[in-house]
């Protein structure tokens, strides 16, 4: 199980405008930021307890970078295109680990890449 957050943690992924995901160790969405929720017509907690797979393509796909975190504990980044969010994305998986060292979990930020996106910064 992972560990509460602060009030202002939350505020801070929620203000994110990348696409920003926790995940269990089980790949079962912990917590999902506005900007991923809104991309999928969903509130933040309508993502909560469902699949990595469900919200987005980089959460089941074999061999992406949230499996391999999931897997060796290492922090691993991918171009990926993603349908269902309608974009390309720059995907960076990090393990989230308990006092022990042990992989808990994943952080994963999807930063778009589509002409659009970049033309907002």
């Amino acid at each position: 199980m992972l560990p509460a957050v602060s009030k202002e943690l939350e505020d801070a992924l929620d203000d994110a405008p990348d696409l920003v995901v926790v995940l269990d160790r089980g790949g079962r969405v912990c917590r999902a930021n506005k900007a991923l929720a809104r991309r999928l017509g969903l509130t933040p907690g309508g993502c909560e307890g469902s699949a990595g797979s469900s919200c987005m393509a980089w959460g089941g796909r074999s061999g992406g970078p949230l499996e391999l975190t999931l897997e060796d504990g290492l922090p691993h980044t991918a171009e990926l295109r993603d349908e269902r969010l309608g974009g390309d994305f720059l995907v960076t998986t990090l393990p989230l680990t308990d006092a022990a060292g042990a992989v808990i979990g994943a952080l994963s930020v999807a930063t778009e890449l589509s002409q659009k996106a970049l033309t907002r910064v």
